[in-house]
């Protein structure tokens, strides 16, 4: 939300099902530490390879799809179809308004969950694809929006509790599924009077995850209070946004400025919590004090200090996934391996390095796509625990 609260925020809702009770900093501190440490190795062997990217727009990312390696193009809207050999095996979709093609200007990003695949456009709309038949099941576009219409109240006013306040935060932006009816993404807000900047409200009890409906096609709730971390600093939104994933029907939620990895159940209550600080991060961040230099402090920010950068969850194996940024000067970034709560991993990957699936007995990674190659760059590499 760029404060255009005339085009894109409609109404003001009463509290949503039951997560503002359930979810506040206390629940994070109350929750119990389950987590313990049995370090099995301190390094991966990685096998490197480099695919030819000359056909694509250099924009988007790779994932696993049951023994396939798919790279999802957001400007181009297809998805190629690469085998465990990387040999190119067949291009799906493309942008468009055909009967098996998307008309999204370009996808923000993608989520994969058995035999469906959701992708969400730069303009608040979405698309379910089956991907056995690689046709289009479903769309729709996000709406912050119920009947009860109050515009004033809403400026004037805010509350953490009103949908209408939040938008959904593209430049942090984590989907999951949480199971084939429900879908999880980030969500921030930028109200003048409710906001990362410049507000404490926004860190103590704002929310950062929508549960949207897909049956429904509506934003039933939302969840995700911000953890007690943000309470040692004034305002840091260059590190705010929120890291999730799902296994077995549970929630994983953490924060990128936060040790601190929680569970939560399907009723969103958080349960327990566990992680471990990874190498070389000193989380000495500097504050924010105005919008007007957040920009700036962004830029600069986001590569010199280290923070949490996303959770990746292997429901074949059981194994979690943590990267993070190391602070400068360090030329290599970090990944902890979890198991059952217990971190039996911490060990150097490349700057940029993102695990992004298992085919087994395989898991796979990524780097940014090499502009002036024009090449990708995967990895592959066992874990044997």
């Amino acid at each position: 939300m760029k404060l255009k609260l005339y085009k894109i925020i409609h109404v003001i809702i009463p509290f949503l099902l039951f997560s503002c009770i359930k979810e506040n900093g206390n629940s994070y501190r109350d929750a119990l530490y389950t987590g313990n440490t049995n370090i099995l190795f301190n390094s991966i062997s990685l096998d490197t390879i480099s695919i030819d990217a000359s056909k694509t727009s250099l924009v988007g990312r790779w994932s696993c799809l049951e023994d396939k390696l798919i790279w999802g193009d957001f400007f181009y809207g297809f998805f190629y179809i690469y085998n465990t050999n990387y040999n190119f095996e067949n291009k799906v979709l493309g942008r468009g308004n055909g009967p098996n093609e998307i008309p999204s200007k370009k996808w923000v990003d993608y989520a994969v969950h058995e035999d469906e695949i959701f992708i969400i456009g730069s303009s608040y709309d979405y698309y379910i694809i089956n991907n056995k038949t690689w046709k289009k099941i479903n769309s729709s576009r996000l709406n912050f929006s119920t009947e009860n219409t109050n515009i004033k109240e809403l400026v004037n006013n805010p509350k953490p509790h009103y949908l209408g306040i939040y938008e959904v935060n593209y430049p942090g932006l984590n989907l999951s599924f949480l199971n084939s009816e429900t879908l999880l993404l980030s969500i921030t807000t930028s109200h003048p009077k409710i906001n990362a900047y410049t507000s404490r409200t926004f860190y103590d009890q704002t929310k950062s995850i929508a549960v949207l409906d897909l049956k429904e096609n509506k934003i039933v709730d939302i969840i995700g209070n911000y953890s007690p971390v943000y309470e040692n600093y004034e305002y840091i939104p260059q590190f705010s946004n929120v890291l999730f994933t799902e296994f077995k029907g549970k929630l994983i939620i953490s924060f990128e400025a936060d040790s601190l990895i929680y569970n939560i159940k399907k009723d969103y209550f958080i349960t327990s919590k566990f992680g471990n600080k990874g190498g070389n991060i000193s989380a000495r961040y500097p504050e924010v004090t105005t919008t007007e230099n957040y920009v700036g402090v962004y830029k600069t920010d986001r590569p010199k200090y280290g923070y949490y950068k996303y959770l990746e969850q292997i429901s074949e194996t059981g194994i979690l996934f943590r990267g993070y940024q190391k602070d400068k000067p360090s030329q290599m970034d970090g990944l902890q391996i979890y198991k059952d709560n217990t971190l039996i991993g911490d060990v150097d990957v490349p700057k940029g390095f993102k695990v992004i699936g298992y085919i087994e007995p395989y898991y796979y990674a990524q780097l940014p796509p090499d502009d002036l190659k024009e090449e990708f760059i995967l990895f592959k590499f066992k874990i044997n625990n």
